[in-house]
């Protein structure tokens, strides 16, 4: 099993740690049309307004990008 740890800037008051793994998920989903293996959360995530606000699409590909490389 591999394990990758990615990881944001702190934001006060916010969780952005459950955001940057939703937004991750979302991203894997729509770009993959199903989650990675073993993720049983996340079916339904979508790249909404409020993770466009918090991150960048391109960024979140990148870091999806560095993990399928890293095999």
């Amino acid at each position: 099993m591999d394990v990758f740890i990615a990881s944001c800037e702190a934001r006060p008051g916010l969780k952005s740690w459950k955001y940057l793994e939703r937004a991750l998920l979302a991203n894997f989903l729509a770009q993959y049309q199903e989650l990675p293996f073993c993720n049983k959360q996340g079916k339904k995530y979508k790249f909404d307004e409020k993770l466009q606000k918090m991150f960048k699409l391109k960024a979140l590909y990148g870091v999806l990008m560095g993990f399928h490389g890293s095999k």
